[in-house]
């Protein structure tokens, strides 16, 4: 089935399987590819990508999935510099601004420009929230503190959120003190980043967020350009439009995977897909296996983008989210693409609109986003010129409650149940996040490695850039002496980004 590439003889008869041509599996054809073993990647739909690939439509870019990542991830710029593509990375774009919706209105926090421009963009957005977000942020940065002391990142040792990881974070911010903090800025975050709402994410992924984030960064094309590039590598033994309707385990033993009703015989099969449809795909699983997967849960959305003639003012490079104990249909609206021509505007339903939005035609649910966001954008054209919309039943790995000690009991004891099978889905990181994704493919292709006796290839990663002089510094420096406003900004960072 697989033939080794560049003469290495003692991989030739070994046979791996990849299930899923979605970020993890491409991720890990990549990585065998580098080590000149090749692998059969197995695709169902006739793109690869799966939830993070690119649209392409009159001139327009539009990204189906994430388009932002943050610089703290290595598997994510290792890629971006070994494809040659890091060019596209704008790490300057943590200095755009940031609105969140209150009442029907905008108000925007500029974070980039002077100290002076700064500090009076601030004075026009403090009075958007209640007083008592502010307080509450103070002490929730305080929380952050306390629990990053006691996460040990080096050892991957994070059993301290374990007390954190079985309560919501609604419920939580219920239960000690910080509902305001939850509906204006908590929940605002999650919707955005996972497309589901406070009740659905355990507190512990907050924790672990904040913990992790070092800064934000825009990739232009989004992070379907990684997939994309990645593709080009290996396909030649990617084969779209092929579904597999079974990955085939007898006696602890993995045999291959049934294809048309027929057995493909593999020694190793990754299989590159979210925790439902890995316990769907693979009967075999081990019970620890099956309760393990069973734990995790994905959001589902409506994500709407227009192609505009011109670009939207109120929006311009920035983004705008909608606080949750207000009538809303939509979780944020956002702006990209402004400055070549072919503006973008994104506008993402909540997820408790979901189920209204699917009863409705499609006439019916396009009329409905378009005028929801003319609610906060009234110069938003009523006639868009190029209307997409993305519907993902399985969204995001929500990491809600439950999920982090079954997962981490998962990894540490039973990724090993069944002999040649590889789990590798978004649900194994620490946050949900493109860079779980490429991290599980990456690491699953790895242990085949090993297995074969195969040296693992090193990730190259650029040298860290020189620190830029900027007129403006940090957000925090620049308002350094207002330690509420400092709060409130600092989590308003990490909610507009994240994705």
């Amino acid at each position: 089935m697989v033939d080794a590439n560049d003469g290495a003889a003692s991989t030739q008869d070994v046979k791996i399987a990849i299930v899923g041509g979605g970020l993890s599996g491409m991720s890990a054809a990549y990585t065998l590819k580098k080590a000149g073993v090749w692998a059969n990647v197995y695709e169902a739909s006739g793109a690869t990508g799966g939830r993070c690939r690119n649209d392409y439509t009159d001139g327009y870019q539009f990204f189906m999935g994430a388009g932002s990542t943050e610089p703290q991830w290595e598997t994510t710029f290792s890629y971006l510099h070994e494809l040659g593509i890091d060019h596209l990375v704008n790490r300057e774009a943590g200095e755009a601004g940031i609105g969140f919706v209150t009442k029907g209105q905008i108000h925007i926090l500029q974070l980039g420009g002077s100290p002076a421009d700064i500090m009076a963009s601030l004075a026009k957005f403090l009075p958007s929230f209640p007083a008592s977000v502010y307080v509450q942020g103070v002490r929730f940065l305080g929380l952050i503190g306390k629990y990053q002391k006691a996460l040990d990142f080096k050892g991957g040792n994070f059993t301290a959120l374990d007390e954190l990881s079985d309560s919501s974070i609604y419920d939580w911010c219920q239960q000690n003190g910080y509902a305001d903090l939850c509906t204006y800025v908590l929940d605002p975050l999650v919707s955005n980043m996972v497309c589901a709402n406070s009740h659905m994410v355990s507190m512990g992924h907050v924790i672990m967020l904040f913990s992790l984030m070092t800064g934000m960064c825009t990739i232009k094309g989004g992070m379907g350009v990684i997939s994309e590039s990645i593709y080009e590598q290996v396909k030649d033994r990617v084969h779209l439009n092929t579904k597999v309707e079974e990955v085939v385990v007898e006696d602890g033993k993995v045999l291959g995977v049934k294809i048309d009703g027929e057995l493909v015989e593999a020694d190793h099969v990754i299989v590159a897909l979210d925790a439902m449809r890995t316990l769907k795909l693979v009967p075999g699983l081990s019970q620890a296996q099956k309760d393990a997967l069973a734990s995790c849960n994905y959001s589902k959305v409506y994500y709407y983008q227009f192609g505009l003639e011109e670009p939207v003012e109120a929006i311009r490079h920035g983004a705008a989210f909608f606080a949750a104990n207000e009538d809303n249909w939509l979780a944020g609206v956002s702006q990209s693409h402004e400055d070549e021509g072919k503006p973008i505007v994104l506008s993402q339903a909540r997820i408790e609109r979901f189920d209204d939005l699917a009863a409705m035609t499609e006439e019916e649910r396009t009329a409905k986003i378009i005028s929801e966001t003319q609610r906060v954008l009234p110069d938003f054209p009523s006639n868009p010129k190029i209307v997409k919309n993305y519907k993902w039943d399985l969204a995001v790995n929500l990491e809600g409650p439950g999920q982090f000690k079954a997962v981490n009991d998962l990894k540490a004891n039973h990724m090993d149940d069944v002999e040649g099978l590889h789990l590798a889905g978004d649900y194994q990181f620490l946050i949900a996040s493109t860079e779980g994704s490429m991290d599980a493919g990456r690491r699953r292709a790895e242990e085949i490695l090993q297995t074969m006796g195969v040296p693992v290839p090193t990730l190259r990663r650029p040298e860290p850039e020189p620190e830029a002089k900027k007129e403006s510094g940090k957000l925090p420096v620049a308002i350094g002496a207002a330690a509420g406003a400092a709060a409130v900004a600092a989590i308003a960072i990490a909610a507009s980004h994240k994705k």
